[in-house]
């Protein structure tokens, strides 16, 4: 994860394609220059010629976020948690009816924590599946009972692992697709520094973990 705020202090960091080309070389022998993008039908950037790397990346507010795995597909997304945006109407429109139920229990902070939870984790498997966004965010639904995360439609998300952690006033998910993954986080600066990042991560299982 790289703090976009920070990056923005040094012009050649800012732009979220340098991080990714650089990231990128940290696990494949590429220079970073020399990777080359094309874009998938509902506009997922993949690497070409194929590679055996996956990577997705998300924005939002001081946050760039990139997944990274060998041979899974995968999606991230990560949401500042927006008071002014309309989440009721958005809940209303994509959400399946035990999600919207259940939100409709919550009110204040619980309620918007509980919306961005949803929504990272329906985005994340959305664009692990290199579907169409908004289109198939209502093509999976979710329950959180504490820190066990369940699928509303198991059959939806058959074979993938997801997490989810919550990160200074954001919400961020993760799904690949593949069960039984491992994940570990890491923050890096602008100054190409990383550092071990420990949010408290739900697991698809229901097993609480920690980054590494």
């Amino acid at each position: 994860m790289l703090n976009a705020r920070e990056a923005a202090r040094r012009p050649e960091a800012a732009l979220g394609r340098v991080w990714q080309r650089h990231l990128l070389s940290l696990y494949g022998a590429v220079a970073p220059a020399d990777w080359q993008f094309e874009t998938g039908r509902h506009g997922k950037p993949r690497l070409t010629p194929p590679q055996s790397l996956e990577f997705n990346l998300s924005h939002s507010g001081d946050w760039l976020v990139m997944a990274i795995a060998k041979e899974v597909p995968l999606g991230v997304d990560i949401q500042q948690l927006d008071r002014q945006r309309r989440i009721d109407r958005l809940a209303r429109r994509y959400f399946s009816g035990p999600e919207v139920e259940l939100l409709s229990d919550l009110d204040g902070d619980d309620y918007l924590r509980h919306f961005y939870r949803l929504w990272t984790l329906k985005e994340a498997w959305t664009k692990a599946h290199g579907g169409a966004l908004p289109t198939a965010l209502g093509e999976v639904g979710y329950r959180l009972d504490g820190k066990e995360l369940r699928c509303l439609a198991p059959g939806a998300s058959a074979g993938s692992s997801q997490w989810l952690a919550e990160l200074h006033g954001y919400s961020l998910a993760f799904c690949g697709l593949r069960r039984g993954l491992a994940l570990q986080c890491r923050e890096w600066l602008a100054s190409g520094q990383s550092r071990p990042c420990e949010p408290v991560v739900v697991a698809s299982d229901g097993v609480e973990l920690r980054a590494e």
